[in-house]
């Protein structure tokens, strides 16, 4: 059997967890630090160098990402923040950012959930089915593989492998299709393509982990008048 490449399986795990890291970034209420990061044009390029060491330039990811980031930079915070509260806290209207929210979800879901976070002694101050909470858990996932990877432990890389594609496949992965055509159903355009870029950021991880991911399938939640602006690709088109 050929010998696993420790530094290489440890690198790439380090990447996606980085990567991980900032698209859970973008779904805080954005503050002034995180609208800095992204005006200054860090957020791009951190995104860019993560996903070049692991190999994979996604053109595709990265000119949706360049557009919102760029244009919410032109347009300013409050037009962002505006959105952002829009969008997610209307209280007339469920919350888009969170996994109950879509197609049959019993309490014993909310539970895996929780079990999950709970075996990795994980505890968000959020949520548990929030979608920067989530995405925070595969952030940690993918860091302590690293970690494992870095000190050899084949044994730990094992089990972290096995709870991502667990918890892709039976949970963020299969509501963040409806969730950005939700976005986009409520006239969002910055977060509609933030969610693009998180699915198609998923399309690779299920790729890369070797599984298929299932969506559900909802109805879209309101609709809205079109707007003037449009991720790349035109709004008609399926995310």
């Amino acid at each position: 059997m050929e010998a696993m490449d420790w530094k290489s399986n440890g690198d790439a795990a380090f990447q996606r967890s980085k990567a991980y890291k900032l698209f859970s970034c973008l779904f805080s209420f954005p503050d002034g630090p995180f609208f800095e990061f992204m005006e200054k044009g860090e957020f791009l390029s951190e995104m860019k160098i993560a996903l070049e060491r692991m190999g994979n330039s996604a053109p595709s990811l990265l000119s949706t990402l360049a557009s919102s980031t760029e244009e919410s930079s032109r347009f300013g915070m409050n037009t962002l923040q505006e959105e952002y509260l829009r969008l997610f806290e209307d209280p007339g209207q469920g919350s888009l950012l969170h996994e109950a929210l879509y197609a049959d979800f019993p309490q014993e879901k909310m539970a895996d959930i929780a079990g999950f976070y709970r075996a990795f002694g994980v505890d968000f101050s959020q949520r548990p089915d929030h979608i920067g909470a989530e995405l925070e858990f595969m952030h940690l996932l993918t860091a302590k593989e690293a970690q494992a990877s870095i000190g050899e432990n084949r044994e730990n890389v094992e089990l972290c492998l096995d709870a991502q594609r667990k918890f892709l496949s039976s949970h963020l992965g299969r509501w963040i299709q409806p969730m950005a055509e939700g976005i986009r159903s409520r006239g969002g355009f910055f977060y509609e393509c933030f969610a693009k870029s998180v699915m198609e950021w998923l399309n690779m991880e299920s790729e890369y982990l070797g599984i298929t991911l299932a969506r559900v399938e909802v109805p879209v939640l309101k609709s809205v008048e079109k707007d003037e602006m449009a991720c790349p690709g035109g709004r008609d088109e399926r995310v």
